[in-house]
């Protein structure tokens, strides 16, 4: 009985021999949807020795079906009117699950709750989809296509679970109900396998799983691959989510997948790949797969359209087969051809679905730049010498030429060049030992050159750098130039960076001998559908300085030094002879 909008409304159910909802209790989540569950006793269900039955909560109330029914003689045969009182509260063996009482005549039932789990699937493939016609290893004696799937297994704990690992299986079929298969397993070149693992909460284990695709006439159909999943033990431990899948299924080269369906059918390029051109293989070969799927094929004709920066060569029919295929110009200026297809099947009539008879083939192409990058083979060198200039601190010194040369080897314009010359001239204490005046580009092409920052210090350091032979990345800051360059086919491009030594920097800091790197680099934007052989070619240009009078020893104590020397050997000369030597 239960009341209704304030109507006493209701209904009897009588079950003999059953009195099931002779005790009920509610209690907590069990399955981890965060709804109550319901226990219903029967305690005069099996001839009075009795049972339980446990519903599920839903959010408009409880499961009209029950989801587990537990009787007395599950435990012993001796009970009886199990059933006749329940109680879902107390954690008796304290693992975070409630646990039931269950009352008997004269004796009562602790019935532990069990954790309850997901096993989460997934399949992944390298490669991603089916080509037949690479054709990478042999099964059987035959050439076939060799893939593996990577198969992924996590477990997903819906309720409180202990640390310890869970037993599982899984099982791995391809092809289902398909004779002859088109897909086999590598292990025993059949269709199914089975594999055992041990998985933590929340831990993702991945095998690989290979198999080889022979060569079928049935392009159209995905092939289907299927994973099964469970429990080694399923009377111990945890136990599976009732609502959740145990068998998932993943389809690749499947119709639903418009990629997928024209790698099989077209065995054209992915739209993603990327097609190289380089200066020493300029050929691009493009593969069609022309297919009768019973539509009117008589008279069928081929027409290719390219675009203008390609140039047709041929059409070669790759199968043994009868079919004959002309082709001729239509219009070369919109670089058309029109190509016969010879061996009519079918009668002349109605073409039924014109709209899939076309395939646009879409390769984008990257162009290999063929750059000569050259330096000055005879860099400038330098004797610094401070007498001239020690009294006039404000005097200028030399200037110098850094040339380098760009050659546009190819038949294709070069734009967006990046020039860029790293300038290693500035010391730990900031002493700038030359500056850059200006770059000089001799070419008609508009060019853009940032040149760095004119720094023209005030003031000179003292500084050691008799133990630095040479300045570079590693030693020295850098003095960075740019500049954006347009190289026409088959021209020559000339930078010239032209410089001055700063004197009363290179007087102050002490050395004997002195490098001073600097290197220069090209290379194009990822953009650019240009790219060079090498990424970032790079030419180095040392300016030598030298420093000999701070490091040189006057000449009369050489002398000294020799005439003490003589001396001592014609003392010693006349003692071997008898001789006294003369006191001087």
């Amino acid at each position: 009985m239960f009341f209704s909008k304030g109507w006493e409304r209701g209904k009897v159910y009588i079950y003999r021999n059953s009195r099931f909802g002779g005790a009920m209790a509610p209690i907590p989540d069990m399955n981890g949807d965060s709804y109550s569950e319901v226990v219903v006793g029967a305690p005069l269900e099996d001839d009075h020795q009795g049972a339980i039955y446990l519903f599920y909560g839903q959010l408009s109330g409880i499961q009209h079906k029950y989801r587990q029914r537990i009787g007395a003689a599950c435990f012993s045969a001796g009970l009886q009117y199990f059933g006749r009182s329940v109680h879902g509260v107390m954690d008796v063996n304290e693992d975070g699950l409630v646990d039931l009482a269950v009352g008997a005549l004269g004796a009562a039932v602790l019935i532990w709750s069990r954790s309850v789990v997901r096993i989460q699937a997934k399949a992944t493939f390298e490669p991603e989809k089916i080509n037949t016609f690479n054709k990478d290893c042999r099964r059987g004696g035959k050439d076939v296509t060799c893939m593996s799937a990577i198969v992924c297994l996590s477990l997903d704990a819906r309720t409180q679970m202990q640390s310890h690992g869970v037993g599982m299986w899984y099982s791995v079929l391809l092809d289902e109900r398909r004779h002859p298969p088109r897909a086999s397993l590598d292990d025993n070149d059949r269709q199914q396998l089975t594999r055992n693992l041990t998985l933590q909460r929340g831990e993702e284990s991945c095998e690989h799983v290979h198999f080889y695709v022979q060569e079928t006439t049935d392009y159209g159909h995905p092939i289907v691959f299927v994973v099964k999943a469970g429990l080694q033990s399923p009377d111990e431990g945890p136990v599976l989510d009732h609502g959740w899948p145990t068998t998932f299924r993943t389809e690749f080269c499947g119709p639903r997948e418009r990629d997928a369906w024209a790698l099989c059918h077209h065995q054209g390029a992915s739209v993603s790949s990327e097609r190289v051109v380089e200066a020493s293989r300029r050929r691009l070969v493009v593969e069609a797969r022309l297919e009768n799927r019973g539509e009117n094929a008589y008279g069928t004709t081929l027409n290719i359209s390219h675009s203008h920066n390609l140039l047709f060569s041929s059409l070669i029919v790759k199968d043994h087969s009868d079919i004959h295929i002309e082709c001729r110009a239509e219009d070369r200026e919109r670089n058309e051809r029109t190509c016969n297809v010879s061996s009519p099947f079918m009668s002349d009539g109605e073409e039924m679905s014109p709209e899939d008879n076309i395939n646009n083939i879409f390769h984008p192409l990257k162009y290999e730049a063929d750059l000569l990058f050259t330096r000055d083979s005879t860099p400038p060198r330098f004797e610094i010498n401070s007498d001239p200039y020690r009294n006039k601190p404000g005097s200028s010194g030399p200037t110098f030429n850094l040339t380098y040369h760009i050659q546009n080897l190819g038949f294709f314009p070069v734009t967006d060049l990046q020039f860029t010359v790293d300038v290693f001239a500035v010391t730990k204490s900031g002493n700038h030992l030359f500056q850059i005046a200006n770059i000089d580009i001799d070419q008609t092409v508009s060019s853009n050159c940032v040149l760095p920052h004119h720094m023209t210090p005030s003031h000179v350091f003292p500084e050691d750098l008799s133990h630095v032979p040479q300045l570079n990345h590693s030693n020295s800051m850098t003095l960075p130039m740019q500049c954006r360059l347009t190289l026409p086919a088959y021209r020559e491009v000339k930078v010239t960076v032209r410089g001055r030594l700063h004197l009363q920097a290179l007087l102050a800091v002490r050395f004997k001998t002195l490098e001073l790197v600097t290197a220069a680099s090209i290379e194009l934007s990822p953009s650019s559908p240009m790219f060079l052989h090498e990424e970032r070619p790079t030419r180095h240009i040392i300016l030598e300085m030298r420093k000999e009078e701070d490091y040189k020893i006057p000449i009369w104590i050489i002398l000294g030094f020799f005439n003490r020397q003589k001396q001592r050997e014609e003392e010693e000369e006349q003692v071997a002879n008898g001789k006294m030597p003369e006191e001087r």
